[in-house]
């Protein structure tokens, strides 16, 4: 199996194509982008011949001016690129979020084309406790100030500083070349998190009916634990499942416990087809 690579829906996007009963869609971390997760995608599609899309969110990767992120840009990207996918496949389609990547795995449940979704070690859920708080910090008239001057307008967040690749990833050969990837984020305009802040699905995901599950280690310190993520994910309806890795402190356990990561999300999209 090779990995195919181009330009569709406006979007840089990747396919590890396989046989198998469904279709996986990642969407990447804050500092990753699409193409990272041949280790995970490989090991996958050879085990149990899902057929694997990736892409570069707008603002990440090869999509867009890199670090130029914009929350609602992104949700009609995912809209067109899912549009796309269909055409060239009619199997259930599942999305897997990754971290940051959680908010648009969560709001794409409402995305036609879309069968379910998948949250790997996240919590930005649009209506749960983390994103409505966002929202109040960035609507306050004092921060609104703020961004709207020059100051506010040129001001970065480093990705580094934001996620310890050397503390998160499992393992330092994998921090070591998630570092030195040229097509990685080191930054994002501050703004772009604003957007995120104030951005809404186009309803709101308790009236969700599709199957969602949350994946997430015991004692991820970039989380606050177990509980945070539940608060958050109870902003979700339909039928959900919260699944821990037991005795885990990694936040990438998609990449650092890739044999059971693997096989709980086969498990889950199997019943899922079957509900």
């Amino acid at each position: 199996m090779t990995r195919q690579e181009f330009e569709i829906a406006g979007v840089h996007a990747y396919r590890y194509a396989g046989d198998g009963d469904y279709s996986l869609l990642l969407c990447h971390g804050f500092g990753g982008h699409g193409g990272m997760y041949d280790k995970w995608a490989y090991h996958r599609q050879g085990k149990f011949g899902a057929d694997i899309w990736s892409w570069d969110m707008p603002g990440f990767g090869r999509t867009g001016t890199r670090g130029h992120f914009d929350a609602a840009a992104t949700y009609a990207a995912l809209t067109r690129l899912v549009a796309e996918i269909r055409t060239r496949q009619s199997k259930p389609l599942f999305l897997v979020g990754s971290s940051f990547g959680m908010f648009i795995a969560s709001a794409g449940l409402c995305i036609d084309g879309v069968d379910g979704a998948v949250g790997q070690a996240g919590f930005l859920i649009p209506g749960g406790p983390a994103l409505t708080a966002m929202r109040m910090l960035f609507a306050s008239p004092p921060m609104q100030m703020f961004l709207a001057s020059p100051i506010g307008q040129a001001c970065w967040i480093n990705t580094d500083e934001v996620n310890n690749a050397d503390e998160n990833y499992g393992d330092p050969a994998v921090a070591l070349h998630m570092k030195s990837d040229p097509d990685r984020l080191v930054a994002m305009k501050l703004i772009g998190l604003a957007t995120l802040a104030h951005f809404e699905p186009p309803q709101p995901l308790l009236k969700n009916a599709k199957p969602f599950l949350m994946v997430v280690a015991e004692f991820d310190r970039m989380l606050g634990g177990v509980d945070q993520v539940r608060a958050n994910f109870e902003a979700v309806g339909g039928p959900t499942t919260v699944l821990i890795k037991n005795a885990s402190d990694k936040h990438q356990i998609m990449l650092s416990e890739t044999e059971w990561f693997s096989e709980q999300v086969d498990n889950w999209c199997k019943v899922s087809l079957n509900r």
